[in-house]
């Protein structure tokens, strides 16, 4: 992903709220809690028309995938070796044949 490459990323700003906030104001743990629900939502609005039995399971290691990367992309501040594109896919295609 490109924006993980730009200067001006510096991680998720959920994930660095709650490492700031978490324990100190309790409105902002939960609108980061609801941030995270929500792009969770998004991947299972993205793989509910896969022909799969367990579409929550594939959305949420799409978003351990892409937590990852992020956190990756954030402390490497460097060209990932790999596409994240062709590794979505790869979990896609392993999830569908398991």
């Amino acid at each position: 992903m490109r924006w993980f490459h730009d200067a001006n990323f510096h991680g998720c700003l959920a994930v660095n709220a709650m490492g700031e906030f978490s324990g100190k104001d309790p409105a902002i743990e939960k609108i980061c809690v609801e941030f995270k629900q929500w792009e969770i939502n998004i991947l299972r609005q993205l793989t509910k028309d896969f022909d799969d039995k367990r579409p929550d399971e594939l959305a949420h290691k799409l978003f351990v995938l892409l937590e990852g990367m992020s956190a990756i992309a954030q402390v490497n501040k460097s060209p990932f070796t790999i596409n994240m594109a062709d590794m979505a896919d790869e979990v896609i295609e392993a999830h569908l044949a398991g």
